[in-house]
C-alpha cells in the first residue's frame, strides 16, 4: 500500500467519523427542540388521567392506577436525565402510560362498555 493509499483511507475513516458526529448531534438538536412540547404533552396527559382515575373512584382498576403512577414516574425521570434523547424517550413513555391509564379508566368507569 502507498502512502497515498493509505491517506486516502485515513481521509475516508475520518470522513465516517465526522458523519456520524454530525448525526449524532442532529439528533441531539432534535431532542433538544422536542423535549419541552412532549414534556408539555405528557404533564397534560397525566391531568387528564388523574381525573379519569379521580372521578370513576373505587371503579377504577389497579391497571389504571398503575399505568398512572409509571407515566408519573416516567415524567419524573424525564424532567431530572441530563440526555436530552433519554429525556424525550421518557417523556413520550410519560405521555403514552397517561392515555392508557385514562382509557383504563373510561373502561373502568363505563363496566367495560368503553
Amino acid at each position: 500500500m502507498t502512502d497515498r493509499d493509505r491517506l486516502r483511507a485515513t481521509r475516508d475513516r475520518l470522513e465516517v467519523a465526522r458523519a456520524a458526529a454530525r448525526a449524532s448531534q442532529q439528533r441531539l438538536d432534535g431532542a433538544r427542540g422536542a423535549l419541552a412540547g412532549a414534556l408539555a404533552i405528557a404533564e397534560s396527559q397525566l391531568v387528564v388521567a388523574r381525573a379519569a382515575v379521580d372521578r370513576g373512584g373505587r371503579r377504577v382498576g389497579a391497571d389504571a392506577r398503575t399505568r398512572l403512577a409509571e407515566a408519573e414516574r416516567q415524567l419524573v425521570m424525564a424532567r431530572q436525565e441530563p440526555d436530552p434523547v433519554a429525556a424525550l424517550d421518557a417523556a413520550r413513555r410519560s405521555a403514552a402510560r397517561a392515555n392508557d391509564a385514562e382509557a383504563l379508566a373510561h373502561y373502568d368507569t363505563l363496566g367495560g362498555a368503553y
